[in-house]
């Protein structure tokens, strides 16, 4: 079977101002072309000293994404005596345009101080009367060389062979080969920082952006080979034993919407008043003349902006392996059994976890030494110790903005501050392992019912497909220690230890054609009366106790954690009595040596003794006085707490349906849908924040829930 298929989506973001034509053109501003109306906006800065809150006006979003997908494949079979054989490939080349004009338009700021009294002072003046001035005190816009059109292509080929070994066993064996090439873009408008470029403005150190067809970064990976295992073994007639082993590859998928990659074709030039006093241009002279992109491999360097990182290895697709085997066994007629076990193995996942220029752990004993300036005479003296001078370059890059420190020195690529791995990072990895059980009667005598059971534990230190995602749900957006990434695997957030769901259909046998009630009037009222559920109870989600704790922010990306003192239960002596409706506060307060103490009652003006969590277990390693001590280390505390949880998840919904038939072809059906049918309040997280008032509660200080409350549904239906 020979199939093509193409598919073209057009996704815009546009404000309201964007009606095809050029504002700037239209408004007598020169130097800038916008289809949006120039935003303005008024005190950005401080407040106006006659409090008028005025608002902003205009939009600046004028975007669109435009993916082509075209999909060629072609399969054939052939059966020949106890072989299906089936034979196919597939081919997707895949276009993606990320095409932005937000911005384009000149940006104006205006604050009061450009009709102040005095320079600097926000005690005269007023914003809206700068701009009747046309005196603005910021303006800013994006001019964009080139619009990115990545390309990519996707290429598979397969066979497999339903072999019948004999009349009882069946194996199914198969093997994929397919390759996934990395992104590049045809007009030469990709950047990418490499490792091994001198950088002439860090005195030829090695690191420096590469542009055009050299700037793709991953290399295409050849080595996607996928085999399929399985088999189906019936031991007895009423007994069938199945299992398989399979190779599957993740597709590369870039996590920056097509917006990274691209330093060197746009430029963002931005005018402020240098006195606060005077304004920049106005604009009835133009926006300012300001350079235009430049593909200069020193671009970035000496700032605070982020070079993008996509390593050579980052081309390997994730690899998911899975295995399960299973029993099925009729345990009486109609009513079957299926229990199993389920695993996989995921390796090479998105993730956001190498944080490539995160100073090494090895000085994070300097502690507060790493914030000198490399000039300081302790700095020196570090220096001198670790057999590291200062390069002639580093001092007059970064000097003027005050970061000629010793801690960035000490980074691996100091002419840089933060370098972005996440479009393609894959340092990612997760296990699942489950017990699944299956007890199924098929419809007869009325009665059809499904009851399901899993018991599985998953790990991971990737718990979404793009990175930073999972950190909204963990507040942890990097790894602790970049330089190792074991210490980061812990049970997901998605973990789900517990699962039992049960569904049923009831039709009661009462009316035509049933035992009961099947004549005359009765049989019409008593008959098609169907009575359904689903009931659905799960663990609740895993705890986090660490997004809240020191982070040396200055020089990693990560998130450090706290610490649990050893021998002290992290559960309060007084949690059985914890009231999370109480006013008493259940948070902590930290203590200079880093340990922590009950929030004060404000009521009784004495330590709080309404505690889910003790606070006495938990200790800030990177607290003030531990790093003058000793330095910066790393807390012990996993990311999640598998055996602390959320309340568990308890859901029942009922639906009541009656359908009588009026005469041939005309039925009237009445049903109620009872959803959340006890009106369960099932509340969300925990509230993970030991600097919270609610620390411990269930759903937080707002006891949020999950759950929609009971909402009871009629329908009545005519048919005919």
């Amino acid at each position: 079977m020979f199939v093509v298929g193409l598919n073209r989506l057009t996704n815009f973001s546009k404000g309201q101002s964007v009606t095809g034509q050029d504002w700037d053109a239209t408004l007598g501003i020169t130097g800038a072309s916008g289809q949006v109306f120039p935003p303005s906006t008024f005190d950005n800065f401080q407040s106006s000293p006659v409090s008028v809150g005025y608002l902003d006006y205009s939009a600046a979003n004028d975007d669109h994404n435009v993916p082509n997908s075209l999909v060629v494949s072609d399969n054939v079979s052939w059966a020949k005596g106890r072989h299906m054989i089936k034979v196919g490939f597939e081919w997707r080349p895949f276009q993606f345009s990320r095409v932005s004009f937000a911005n384009t338009s000149p940006r104006y700021d205006f604050a009061s101080f450009q009709t102040a009294y005095i320079p600097n002072s926000n005690n005269s003046g007023d914003p809206f009367a700068s701009f009747l001035l046309g005196a603005p005190h910021k303006e800013s816009l994006t001019f964009i060389d080139i619009q990115p059109r990545w390309s990519s292509n996707y290429y598979a080929g397969y066979v497999e062979d339903d072999f019948k070994v004999r009349s009882n066993l069946v194996l199914n064996l198969g093997l994929r080969y397919s390759v996934d090439t990395p992104r590049h873009e045809p007009h030469d408008a990709n950047s990418v920082l490499d490792l091994n470029t001198p950088n002439t403005l860090a005195g030829g150190a090695p690191g420096a952006l590469i542009f055009g067809s050299r700037a793709a970064g991953a290399k295409t990976y050849y080595k996607n080979f996928g085999p399929r295992i399985g088999f189906s073994y019936a031991w007895k007639d009423d007994t069938v034993f199945r299992g398989g082993y399979s190779i599957y590859y993740a597709p590369l998928q870039y996590s920056d919407f097509g917006g990274a990659l691209t330093t060197g074709t746009s430029v963002s030039p931005v005018f402020q008043s240098s006195d606060a006093f005077s304004a920049v241009q106005s604009p009835d002279l133009g926006f300012p003349s300001y350079a235009p992109p430049v593909q200069d491999p020193t671009l970035l360097t000496g700032t605070d902006s982020s070079p993008f990182f996509v390593g050579a290895n980052y081309g390997k697709p994730g690899m998911i392996q899975n295995w399960s085997f299973e029993m099925q066994h009729e345990l009486t007629k109609d009513l079957i059994m299926n229990i199993g076990y389920v695993g996989a193995r995921s390796t090479r996942l998105h993730s956001n976890l190498a944080q490539l220029n995160t100073l090494n752990p090895a000085f994070y004993g300097l502690g507060n030494d790493l914030f000198l300036n490399v000039n300081d005479p302790q700095a020196q003296t570090d220096l001198a110790t670790l057999g590291i001078t200062v390069p002639s370059w580093f001092g007059p890059l970064w000097s003027p903005s005050g970061q000629d420190t010793l801690g960035q020195l000490l980074r691996p690529l100091p002419q840089y501050r933060t370098v972005d791995n996440s479009p393609l990072e894959n340092s990612g990895q997760s296990s699942y392992h489950a017990l699944q059980a299956k007890l199924e009667r098929r419809f007869r005598n009325g009665l059809n019912l499904l009851a399901s059971y899993t018991f599985s534990k998953t790990l991971t230190n990737a718990d979404s497909s793009f990175p930073t995602f999972s950190g909204f749900n963990s507040n942890v957006f990097g790894a602790q220690n970049p330089y190792n990434l074991k210490a980061e695997k812990a049970v997901s957030y998605q973990d789900v230890p517990h699962t039992f769901v049960l569904s049923y259909l009831y039709e009661l046998p009462m009316g035509p054609g049933k035992k009961l009630l099947n004549h005359g009037v009765a049989s019409k009222i008593a008959g098609g009366w169907q009575v359904g559920g689903i009931h659905r109870y799960q663990s609740g989600a895993p705890v986090m106790i660490n997004a809240f704790a020191t982070t040396l922010q200055t020089f990693t990306s990560g998130s450090f954690r706290f610490s649990q003192i050893p021998g002290v239960p992290l559960i309060s002596p007084n949690a059985s009595h914890y009231d999370p409706f109480s006013s008493s506060p259940s948070g902590c307060d930290a203590n200079p040596d880093g340990t922590f103490k009950n929030q004060t009652d404000p009521a009784t003006g004495q330590p709080s003794t309404n505690n889910f969590f003790n606070c006495a277990a938990i200790i800030d390693p990177n607290a003030s006085d531990l790093v003058a001590q000793r330095g910066y280390t790393f807390g012990n505390m996993p990311l999640f707490f598998s055996g602390i949880r959320s309340p568990w998840y308890i859901n029942e919904d009922f639906s009541i349906t009656k359908r009588t038939l009026i005469a041939e072809g005309q039925t009237i059906t009445f049903k109620m849908d009872i959803p959340n049918a006890f009106n369960r309040h099932v509340f969300g997280q925990l509230d993970g924040n030991p600097f919270s008032g609610t620390f411990g509660s269930p759903g937080g200080g707002g006891h949020a829930v999950q759950n929609a409350p009971r909402a009871i549904q009629l329908t009545l239906r005519y048919e005919f």
